[in-house]
């Protein structure tokens, strides 16, 4: 699936960037993951953007005393709350819109956004199963691009609940072990951290198998 491919492309150039290594082994990783631009893919473009600015800014954390992720993380979080409550159609709608190259694709992961969540809050526990979603009789194609919700549509909000927070926990468990190990090593670890944070981004777009 080029979505997909190229999410799974995009989010592994915080790894080579960080990871160390140096002559045409980090040339030709890096070269690989840029290549998920031609799937044409607005997340895998978006993956690529936001993974290379997050390793700007780990570039920058390692030279300024003051600046460091929890700044970036309390920032972005008072980002999202303003875009949430301060936007008539929330944080997921406003991204869509204006990160997709294609807008019938972003009115159509709107809509999905929009009735998935009807169906979740009908059907909070256990979810539908595999059960047809309820939908406007117009939108024809039943493709639901979006992991975290489908999980939710699936199997119910607590399913959701503890893969998306095993999900946090794995990176920010891989953030903080690599506090106290070598540099070279600490900063492999950050571009682990970083590229399973792009991956998990990346799938508000893209089902991975459901």
């Amino acid at each position: 699936h080029p979505i997909l491919a190229g999410i799974c492309l995009g989010s592994l150039l915080p790894i080579y960037l960080l990871s160390g290594l140096r002559g045409w082994p980090r040339l030709l990783g890096t070269a690989a993951t840029l290549g998920g631009f031609f799937t044409l893919s607005s997340a895998a473009m978006l993956s690529l953007i936001v993974g290379g600015l997050l390793v700007c800014y780990d570039w920058i954390n390692d030279r300024i005393a003051n600046l460091n992720w929890r700044v970036f993380i309390f920032l972005a979080a008072v980002l999202a709350a303003v875009v949430e409550f301060g936007s008539k159609s929330g944080f997921y709608s406003v991204l869509i819109r204006y990160a997709s190259l294609n807008q019938s694709s972003a009115y159509n992961r709107v809509l999905i956004w929009e009735f998935g969540t009807q169906n979740v809050a009908a059907n909070p526990w256990f979810g539908i199963g595999y059960s047809d979603w309820d939908r406007p009789e117009w939108m024809i194609s039943g493709s639901f691009d979006h992991f975290w919700l489908i999980l939710a549509l699936r199997f119910g909000i607590p399913e959701f609940a503890l893969l998306f927070a095993a999900t946090v926990a794995g990176i920010v468990m891989v953030a903080v072990r690599s506090r106290r190990m070598f540099p070279h090593d600490a900063r492999l670890m950050r571009g682990v951290a970083i590229s399973l944070g792009v991956f998990a981004l990346g799938l508000m777009s893209v089902s991975l198998w459901m």
